[in-house]
């Protein structure tokens, strides 16, 4: 768990892991639910008999690192923190329905903007079962005081 109380406390974790060997089995009630709210009719993301093992989407992977992250960080009630961007995001392998992933991430740089930190998170999904990195790339927050 890492501990932020005020904004410089963050300038301190770059290159530290944030997140390290969290896992997460994907079962089909959550791909369900995330493909009703979504409205993805695709045939690789549904079950049906001739596709027992669908495949994850990876905006559902995408919709899991600011929670696996914020489940990590302890963050203190005058600071808040917003999401403001995905880059360098791909799929290496695919993830299906009942796999186990492994969710890494760690702080790549900290910038000072205004009395704002902007912090870059480079992350990895990787597949228990096969020791694949099924995803990888970088998401940035923004962290500000109240």
């Amino acid at each position: 768990m890492k501990y932020i109380h005020g904004l410089e406390d963050l300038d301190s974790l770059v290159g530290e892991g944030v997140a390290v060997g969290q896992s997460l089995q994907i079962d089909q009630m959550m791909l369900d639910q995330f493909l009703e709210l979504c409205g993805d009719t695709n045939k690789i993301h549904r079950t049906s008999p001739s596709n027992s093992q669908p495949i994850i989407p990876g905006n559902f992977l995408i919709s899991l690192v600011p929670q696996l992250l914020q489940s990590q960080m302890s963050i203190h009630e005058s600071i808040e923190c917003f999401t403001v961007g995905y880059q360098m995001i791909k799929f290496r392998a695919p993830v299906r329905v009942q796999d186990t992933v492994i969710f890494n991430a760690d702080i790549s740089s900290v910038r000072c903007v205004k009395k704002a930190r902007h912090v870059v998170y480079d992350f990895t999904f990787r597949n228990q079962d096969q020791s694949k990195v099924s995803m990888e790339g970088q998401m940035t927050d923004l962290y500000r005081k109240v």
